[in-house]
């Protein structure tokens, strides 16, 4: 295996102080004590989310090297299979955890889930195609493989969901790794300046820390019953 690069180490530093997989809401729920309505709360605001992001994807790729054009269709291609779109699996997990699908299409998610994904949006409008790419897909995205992983075991155990019932999470536990290193990868081609990489360094950095008070938010609504 290649040793990686300094800036490819700085890149996965900037993430790991606010992972998500450190988060009190995933340390209750690799344990099997979190709630199931807190479980369904993080999905329906996490599919929200994904449901809004997308044209992220093409403006990041009005602006960006072919190579990462590339990388955002391969990405909405898969996200967006006619045999088996990403969004359904949400829909289909929630509604094992009881939720109403007519519901769950006109609720209104948490203010800190539109703040979340507007920033994103912004990002990939205003500032250069390394903005949004590299808070979303690493800052973001990179850290889904691991925390999906994390509760896999207590979904299948501790919940009793079926595979069917919980195929985003392992798809997605392989999934965002490859999408995760595809971006580091491109980053570390086109960020050539000290400048770039700090840059870099920086966007994803603070979008690890929006995801954060993102997952507080629901925590503090879904399992503490506050923010109400």
């Amino acid at each position: 295996m290649a040793e990686k690069s300094t800036f490819r180490n700085a890149l996965e530093a900037a993430v790991e102080p606010r992972h998500t997989r450190h988060h009190p809401l995933f340390q209750k729920w690799q344990t099997g004590e979190l709630s199931k309505k807190c479980v369904a709360g993080y999905m329906f605001e996490l599919w929200h989310y994904v449901s809004h992001i997308y044209p992220a994807f093409w403006l990041i790729a009005s602006k960006a090297p072919q190579d990462v054009v590339e990388l955002e269709i391969e990405n909405w291609t898969e996200e967006m299979s006619d045999k088996n779109p990403h969004p359904e699996l949400y829909l289909r997990f929630l509604e094992a955890c009881g939720e109403n699908r007519d519901e769950i299409m006109s609720r209104e998610p948490l203010p800190s889930t539109e703040g979340w994904t507007n920033w994103l949006l912004k990002l990939a409008k205003e500032e250069p195609w390394y903005a949004c790419f590299a808070a979303m897909h690493v800052g973001s995205e990179f850290q889904f493989a691991g925390t999906m992983e994390s509760v896999l075991k207590a979904l299948r155990e501790k919940y009793e969901f079926t595979e069917h019932e919980i195929e985003h999470f392992w798809v997605h536990a392989e999934a965002d790794v490859e999408h995760g290193g595809s971006a580091m990868d491109a980053l570390e081609r086109h960020m050539t300046t000290k400048e770039l990489r700090d840059a870099a360094v920086r966007y994803i950095a603070e979008s690890s820390r929006r995801t954060w008070f993102y997952n507080d938010c629901i925590y503090l609504h879904y399992e503490q019953g506050q923010l109400n």
